[in-house]
């Protein structure tokens, strides 16, 4: 069984990133990721970050997304919501948003906000969406993470240390969300050392693919 990691939004997002730029530079030749795949995105974050990852961790961090997306596609197709493809946004009016909001609390942080990471995990999932191939599979062995940092708003507050937020709140009454400011060297550095990374291991991967 895998070790108990705790992701912070900033290995999330290494993971997410790495692992699409893999789906990409056309690497995946299916819908599932290799466990070699998920071995070199581990050493990827652990030259990161500093870390002792192993890939069944990456796996079922990965899993914890697809459960997300999974969400996030079904309350795209709430009665009265519209879809703002430049910002990632499920739009609601005010009643809609109240209503479901105060029936289903836990949906809050996907609603009339910009949804963090939706383009990765998109084209991570590739077109298995649409063919159901994205649900859980049942082969998969059963693993042991402790509850996500971004999973749900009434969990425990991001550390100081760590990436401020996942999410920018666009509030709950209007369509008209302000649009967070990405600092654009930063996300180069980070694509920069990620493709590095994905180079270096790159040779290992071959040979573990052809095994």
């Amino acid at each position: 069984m895998a070790k108990q990691v705790s992701w912070t939004p900033n290995m999330s997002k290494f993971m997410l990133t790495w692992l699409s730029d893999l789906v990409s530079s056309g690497n995946r030749t299916s819908t599932a990721f290799k466990q070699s795949q998920f071995n070199a995105c581990a050493i990827a974050l652990n030259e990161h970050f500093q870390l002792s990852l192993n890939g069944d961790q990456v796996k079922n961090h990965n899993r914890t997304w697809k459960r997300k997306l999974q969400k996030i596609v079904k309350l795209k197709d709430l009665s009265g919501a519209l879809w703002d493809e430049d910002k990632s946004m499920i739009v609601l009016d005010h009643e809609h948003y109240t209503n479901h909001v105060k029936a289903h609390p836990e949906d809050e942080q996907y609603l009339n906000k910009t949804i963090i990471h939706y383009k990765e995990m998109m084209n991570i999932a590739g077109g298995s969406m649409a063919t159901g191939q994205y649900a859980k599979d049942s082969s998969d062995p059963l693993a042991t993470e402790v509850v996500n940092l971004e999973e749900e708003t009434t969990k425990k507050p991001t550390a100081p240390h760590e990436e401020v937020a996942q999410s920018t709140n666009a509030g709950s009454f209007g369509p008209k969300p302000k649009k967070a400011k990405p600092n654009p060297c930063a996300e180069d550095r980070l694509h920069a050392t990620i493709l590095a990374s994905s180079e270096r291991i790159a040779i290992a991967i071959e040979k573990s693919s052809s095994t």
